[in-house]
Parts: structure tokens; sequence; C-alpha cells
């Protein structure tokens, strides 16, 4: 899917997917020089991006070509939201081109770009961010400010060019050098993505000291980005009028969350441009460890991948969905689920975007554990005089699961001598409470109370 600028009308990004969107359309972020946080809306699951940083601020002078800042960075991808989150969008601004005391560098929220050094550098570009809930996916750098021109002896001494700004991308690139005067050795470029820099550096100033011998260009600017570009630097001392050097371009990122990313050079100069498109017709896969388990408190840790609308596979995506179960006893955390209740068990994952539910369901058998003792079976609380009552024995686990019935090796009794036993039945004749005790080989004896009732 191609990608346009609201401004420029000219490619931001191809995703290369199609990517079914609802009613939603593309959003268009230019600069304002502010965070834009935007909510997501009912019926989103994941939002697909295009971020571009700032340029480099060129320089000029005297009518001559100018020193070329650095491009910005094109980052693109789409990452997985949830309705009610935040997405933080800024927007980087170009650097500003040379002006008497050197461009000033581009906003870029905290990854701004470097102003150049005094004598007439440019700016480096700010860098253009994407956030959700404050958690940082993707940055684009800005490019390098241009060295500056440096002037021979005179007003109308001879000029040499400064270096062109470094370009962000997959890599962010080192400034251009400047040109020499005189074979004085001129600057070298700033380096790209100045290690730990929350913003690209300002250009070292030029040499103002030797007017009448000439001025050499001062540095560019280094561009903003994950880490900013270093500032170019103007030429030694005993030079007379080379060209400052260019800035460093910033580093760019795509988070882990990111998914498909693609970082490149945009291909034109000017302020940052972010763009976005909310997106739905995500579907999950729910995997159990298992289909055949064993009651325990020890849990099951079940699967859930997500795919994207084209049915391609897109990672764990526990983060957006809830497990629920069909048997009330099951303790569900997060992706695991205790089953401790012999039966089928089927396990739900719903991603819920709002509007409608995405499900998948297992089924999972639990099977009875050991067996830790006996019950009494078809005791009821109560029962009227006089009424014959059928009992049973069953073994059983330490969940309460029943496992096998034992009524023919069972032996019953109760505290009362009234009453009249033949076999596993037993008639109780006599009001109030009594004690049933079963026996089973190999169990401990198993004491139960049933309240007799006057008869109607």
């Amino acid at each position: 899917m191609t990608r346009k600028s609201h401004s420029t009308q000219t490619e931001v990004s191809d995703l290369s997917q199609d990517w079914p969107v609802k009613d939603f359309q593309p959003i268009n972020y230019d600069y304002t020089g502010s965070p834009v946080n935007v909510t997501v809306p009912q019926g989103v699951q994941g939002v697909l991006f295009a971020a571009i940083g700032g340029s480099g601020g060129n320089t000029t002078t005297r009518g001559l070509l100018p020193n070329l800042g650095g491009k910005g960075a094109n980052v693109g991808g789409y990452t997985l939201v949830k309705q009610g989150d935040t997405l933080t969008v800024n927007v980087g601004q170009e650097g500003q081109a040379n002006g008497s005391t050197g461009g000033q560098g581009g906003w870029g929220a905290t990854a701004p770009g470097g102003s150049a050094g005094g004598n007439n550098g440019g700016g480096g570009g700010g860098a253009s961010s994407i956030a959700v809930n404050g958690s940082t996916v993707a940055v684009a750098g800005g490019g390098g400010g241009a060295g500056a021109w440096g002037q021979g002896s005179g007003v109308d001494g001879p000029s040499e060019p400064g270096g062109n700004g470094g370009n962000a991308g997959i890599s962010a690139s080192n400034g251009g050098q400047g040109s020499n005067y005189d074979a004085k050795g001129g600057p070298a470029g700033g380096a790209g993505g100045g290690a730990g820099q929350p913003a690209g550096a300002a250009g070292a100033p030029g040499n103002t000291t030797k007017l009448p011998d000439g001025v050499n260009g001062s540095g560019g600017g280094g561009g903003g980005g994950v880490a900013g570009g270093a500032g170019g630097t103007s030429g030694p001392t005993s030079s007379k009028g080379s060209g400052g050097g260019g800035g460093g371009a910033g580093t760019s990122m795509a988070a882990s969350s990111v998914i498909s990313p693609q970082i490149s050079t945009y291909t034109s100069p000017g302020n940052g441009l972010v763009q976005t498109e909310w997106l739905s017709g995500f579907s999950v896969n729910l995997t159990a460890p298992t289909t055949t388990t064993t009651a325990s408190t020890t849990p099951l840790d079940f699967t859930v991948n997500g795919m994207d609308p084209n049915g391609d596979p897109i990672g764990n995506v526990s983060e957006y969905v809830t497990l629920t179960s069909n048997y009330p006893t099951d303790l569900i955390g997060g992706t695991s689920v205790e089953m401790t209740g012999a039966g089928y068990h089927t396990i739900t994952a719903t991603w819920d975007d709002g509007s409608s539910d995405v499900t998948s369901s297992v089924n999972v058998m639990v099977n009875p554990a050991s067996a830790t003792h006996v019950v009494i079976e078809g005791l009821p609380a109560s029962i009227p005089a006089g009424t014959p009552l059928p009992l049973g024995a069953s073994t059983a686990d330490e969940f309460g699961n029943l496992i096998s019935d034992v009524t023919s090796s069972a032996t019953f009794s109760s505290n009362v001598s009234s009453d009249v036993w033949q076999g596993a039945t037993v008639v109780m004749t006599q009001v109030g409470e009594h004690s049933i005790s079963l026996t089973v080989p190999g169990y401990y004896a198993r004491v139960s109370t049933v309240n007799v009732t006057p008869a109607s």
C-alpha cells in the first residue's frame, strides 16, 4: 500500500500489504512543534505507520550551489494496539539552513537535531517518533546539517564547499568532509549516531579569528535520533577558508513489537511526516500443550498466536487476548490454566477489539488424579423416617473427583442401633441426626451425617 505525504504528495512508504481496514482512512501528521496524542478507537487491533525524520539544513553562500543537509529516515511497519490505548506522534522538523550564527536544530520532542556551530553551518533535522502508552515503538532519525562554506582572504576571496550532512536510514551515515583551502587540511564530517546522545550534537564553530586571511566554514549540526549524530568540525586554524564538515545523521529504530519493519532513507528534504492507518481483521489461534492431562494444581501453559488479515503468522498475541473456561473451578492467570476438575475442559481465547470478539477454542480432557480416599455416594442431607436409602461407595482423588465404584467391598454402619441394614441399603426410623460410617480395605474410614425427619 503506497503512502502519500499530505503536503507533497510524494511516497512515504510502500508496506506492500493489502489490509482490510473497514472504513478507516490514512491519517497524516505534519510538523507542529508539539506531540499529538490519539486514543485508539473501537474496532481496532493494530496501527500501520510510516514515520519520516526531518532533513538537515542546507548551507550556501554568494549564490553558489548549496551544501546539502542529510535526508531523514523512513521507518514503516505496524504494531498491535487495543481500544483505549494512547498513540503519541512526534513529527520532526527540518534543520534550519545557514544563518549568521549557524542553523538551529530541528524540533524532535526528545530527539531534536543539534544546532550548527557559528558561521553559517546547517542545523540537524529532528527525529520523528511513535509511542504506544508511553513506550516508543519507532524512531525515524533526522539528517545531519550541511557544513558551511569556507571563504578565503577578503570579501571576494575564493570559497570552498562544506560537506553534506549525513543521511539517516537503516544505518546513520557520517557527514561529508569539507573541501580544503590551499591544501591546508579540511575538517572531518561528524560521526553518524553519536553513542548515548539523546539529541544531535552541535557542530563545532568555524575559525573566525583570522578574517583577513579567510574564514573556515563551521560544522553542521548532527541529526536527532535514538542516538544523535555528532556535529561536523571546522577547519584547523592553519587553514584559510576550508569548508565545514557535515553533521552526522541520527540513528533510527523499530521496536521488537513492530511487525514487518522497514527502515530506509527518505528521498525528499523537508520537515518530517508521520502517517498512520488503523487495522482490523486479525485472528487468533489457541494451542494447548496437551489434549489429555491429570487433575493437578500445576497449571498448563497455553500458546496464543495471531495471524494477520492475510493469514500470515505474527507471533504471540497473549497481551491482547483473554482466556476463559467452561469449568468454573479452573483458575486462569494470563495464558496459564489450573485444572482440578475431571472431564472435558473447553478453553477459549478471545481477542476483543471493542466491537466484536475474535475467538479460538481448544478442548482438554482432564482425568482424575490418584485415589486418596473413599466417599459415600447417594447420601442426602435429609430423608423422611422409614424411607429405604440405598448407598454406594467410590474412591476419589484429592480434588473430589470420583474414580471407581467400590460398593462391593464396602462395609456400612451407623451410630443408631435401630437402623436396619441390608447390604448397602439402610432404613432409619428414629428422627434426628444419624452418622453413617464407610469402611473400605486400604482406606481410612469415612463418616458422613444425614438428618432423619418425621414421616409424612
